[in-house]
């Protein structure tokens, strides 16, 4: 299993704030997670074989996550996996000075990293000792301070992310922004209109064109003057229906700034039918009557780190 597929499938734990505990380790680059316990609360065997295999595993309840969204989540489980690293290295006196430097410095900066950044620290096996031995600088504050230098925060966070760029089959994504809009557009009634989506209200996976570009098909947040903020959309990329609040997006997206392939993908639907827009023409009503019944649509998986 894929480190986000993990993440997907602990989600319902933290949904429920579930008090079952549960660890999470890896086994060469397969993750696995599993609940500790049986119904009697005597602890499994296979924990301790699991705890030997990755001796940075971490042991967890849903309600640790308070909550959190899914990139809060997947987040909070690498820093917790830096900590028991960083445990390690210090009950085996190795190098604690720079280990805890790298550990704060990723623990305060991790919202700001690219996902590829993060994947690539992911995908290390002992990610302080190895990002120790690659990184050309020392991130301690000094001697007797192993507090990071914050005055090379930015310095070091460019070296990880080209490291990050440099691994093999992995591209860096390209975000679209506010300059990809239409000039004041954020005011404007966003129904049937081609939106871009804020970068920062996606999940790192998901932070590009390809998730970005969104046809809005309805919902009370369409409307800069109303009261409600939901805004219902289907994806230009897969045409998967995603919701979103009206303060995620970036505004109306203009088309001469597109990527290729969304100026192509547009073309083309125009000449099918029924096409994009008419299907979104079409579910108007139905959409409306969802609506008086109190949208119970589910949000998408693709949010921000705000909660829902």
């Amino acid at each position: 299993m894929t480190f986000d597929a993990m993440i997907e499938k602990i989600m319902t734990e933290v949904d429920n704030s579930g008090k079952n505990p549960f660890i999470i380790w890896r086994e060469n680059n397969d993750w696995n997670y599993g609940f500790v316990k049986n119904d009697d609360g005597v602890t499994f065997d296979w924990v301790m074989d699991a705890q030997k295999k990755d001796p940075f595993s971490v042991i967890v309840t849903g309600a640790d996550f308070s909550h959190g969204s899914y990139p809060f989540v997947y987040d909070k489980v690498l820093v917790d996996r830096l900590h028991a690293e960083y445990g390690t290295a210090k009950y085996d006196n190795v190098n604690n000075g720079e280990y805890y430097a790298i550990l704060t410095f990723i623990d305060e900066n991790i919202a700001n990293f690219s996902s590829e950044a993060t994947e690539y620290i992911i995908s290390l096996k002992k990610p302080l000792a190895e990002l120790n031995d690659m990184l050309p600088i020392s991130l301690k504050k000094d001697v007797d301070n192993a507090y990071y230098n914050e005055n090379r925060v930015k310095e070091v966070m460019a070296i990880i992310e080209e490291m990050a760029v440099g691994i093999e089959g992995v591209q860096k994504k390209t975000a679209l922004t506010a300059e990809h809009c239409l000039e004041n557009s954020r005011g404007d009634d966003f129904t049937g209109k081609l939106l871009i989506v804020k970068a920062a209200s996606l999940s790192k996976q998901y932070r590009d064109a390809k998730s970005q570009i969104v046809f809005c098909t309805h919902g009370n947040g369409a409307r800069p003057d109303a009261m409600g903020r939901s805004i219902f959309c289907k994806e230009l990329h897969s045409d998967k229906t995603a919701v979103y609040y009206r303060n995620e997006i970036e505004g109306v997206a203009d088309m001469e700034k597109l990527p290729e392939w969304a100026k192509n993908k547009l073309a083309l639907t125009k000449n099918k039918k029924p096409s994009i827009t008419g299907q979104i023409e079409d579910g108007k009503e139905t959409i409306r009557r969802a609506d008086e019944n109190k949208d119970k649509t589910v949000p998408a998986t693709k949010r921000s780190r705000k909660q829902i």
